[in-house]
């Protein structure tokens, strides 16, 4: 995993776990864990991959969809925040966190270090197809409005 956006996910959900933990094992395993991400040691990340109960490695194209599914949310802020009638039409809508913990995760780390405006509305978070149809609509209506 030589990507940094995914070595970051990967630490940053082992600190969460961490600091949900009363466990002081738990919490010992959780900074191996993070020490292994960190320093890149590649030959241990089954190991940590083991822990987190994943069965293969965050890809780019995840990091990029998530990417992507956070701009589309940016922007639709952008065009709610001064109509009510239209926000409260759409609330239901709105991005309320990811089911998946890795992109839960890079979501989280992206918001602590300001890298995003993007909050997290109340309501049930949504897996990755969710949004993803949620994109494809919103990619359609952004076609049609420039053809008009």
């Amino acid at each position: 995993m030589k990507n940094l956006h995914a070595r970051l996910k990967l630490c940053d959900e082992l600190e969460l776990r961490k600091q949900k933990s009363d466990c002081v094992e738990y919490r010992d395993y959780c900074d191996y864990c993070i020490d292994i991400i960190r320093s890149g040691i590649s030959s241990l990340y089954i190991e940590v991959f083991q822990f987190l109960e994943m069965d293969e490695e965050i890809t780019d194209s995840h990091i990029k969809e998530v990417d992507l599914i956070i701009s589309m949310y940016e922007e639709i802020e952008l065009m709610l925040k001064d109509n009510s009638e239209l926000y409260n039409r759409y609330k239901h809508q709105l991005f309320t966190g990811f089911t998946d913990y890795l992109c839960e995760s890079y979501y989280l780390f992206l918001k602590r270090n300001n890298k995003i405006s993007i909050p997290r509305h109340p309501g049930k978070t949504k897996s990755l197809k969710e949004y993803r149809k949620f994109l494809n609509r919103f990619k359609t209506s952004i076609i049609q409005k420039s053809l008009i």
